[in-house]
Formats: C-alpha cells, structure tokens, sequence
C-alpha cells in the first residue's frame, strides 16, 4: 500500500477535526456539516489529482473511520456523561472510595434524566409527543437506533446485556 495514502487519510482527518475543535472551543458551533462541506469538498480535486481512483477511495475511507471512530467519542468530550461522572466521584474519593448515599446526592437522579434526555430532544432523536409529558422516538432516532438494535440481534445479544 502506498503510505501517502494513509498520510493523506489522517493529514485530511486532522484537518478536519482542526475546524472542527475551532468552530466547536472558539465559536461556540455544535453543529456544523456545512463548515465541513465548505472546508471538505474543495479538498477533493487536489487528492483526485494526487492519487489514482483506487488510493483516492482509500483516502476517503480511512479519513470516514478515522472521522466515525471520533464520532463515537465526541459526546464524552462535549458533556461528561454520568457514568463517566460517577467513577470521577469515587475517584476523587482516593482510598476510601465514596459512599453510596453522597454518589446518589451528588448525581440526584433527577439531573441525571435531564442530562441524558435534553440532549436527545435538542438533537431530535427524541420528540416530546403532543399534549402529554411522553417523549417518542422520532423518524431521525430511529434511524440512528435501529442498526445497533440489529446489530445486538445478530450477535444474539438480548436487550441490555452486552
């Protein structure tokens, strides 16, 4: 393989993931596909000149695993999630650990609901049904969701065992 293949998939991803921690620290943008259309798709006739047809496609599908291996650790560099939260407060409890009961008052479960489902409404994934206090899973989570819920299938994973 040539190695300015694999050069050119991680140069272009940290490029990519440059524009990205500027927009998101400096910018305050959570959401940004058309900054990374503007930035990505002038990219593409000067590696189409630079490589031929098969190299091309293994820049651009080294530089979408190194993108979707990102993807899947964004949301704990966005927002600490509570499990990653809970073994930071039994850390900071060194030796003795932490008891059960501060864990429990420190996280309230309450905050906790919040903090997973807000972002899930924001990214409508969830969509709060009409006239009621019930959320339902929208079109858009769906889609998100249903390949994994196979995936588990396949594997014969049943519903919360892993």
């Amino acid at each position: 393989m040539n190695p300015g293949v694999v050069l050119a998939a991680f140069g272009l991803f940290l490029a990519c993931l440059g524009v990205h921690v500027v927009a998101w620290r400096f910018f305050g943008v959570r959401r940004i596909p058309a900054l990374f259309a503007i930035f990505f798709l002038p990219i593409l006739p000067g590696l189409a000149a630079a490589f031929r047809w098969p190299e091309l496609l293994g820049v651009l599908l080294a530089h979408a695993a190194l993108s979707c291996a990102y993807i899947q650790t964004y949301p704990t560099l966005t927002q600490l999630p509570p499990t990653l939260r809970l073994v930071l407060l039994i850390a900071a409890g060194g030796r003795e650990g932490a008891a059960f009961e501060d864990l429990r008052a420190r996280l309230g479960a309450q905050r906790l609901v919040r903090e997973i489902f807000d972002p899930l409404v924001v990214g409508r994934l969830l969509t709060p049904r009409e006239g009621s206090t019930r959320l339902e899973i929208s079109a858009r989570g769906k889609a998100l969701i249903y390949p994994f819920v196979w995936l588990r299938a396949l594997l014969g994973l049943p519903p919360g065992a892993g």
